[in-house]
């Protein structure tokens, strides 16, 4: 329980960065398959 208070900006930090880049990577997934979707409707014209 003392590592959790005398670490927790540390913690925290390391917890944001994991978040914004989970983050980041579900953004450039569906920018991805956004893009895919549309060549493939496209393509199929």
């Amino acid at each position: 329980m003392d590592i959790l208070i005398s670490d927790l900006d540390r913690l925290t930090n390391y917890g944001y960065g994991y978040l914004v880049g989970q983050i980041l990577l579900l953004l450039i997934f569906v920018s991805i398959t956004l893009m895919t979707k549309k060549h493939l409707f496209k393509s199929r014209k």
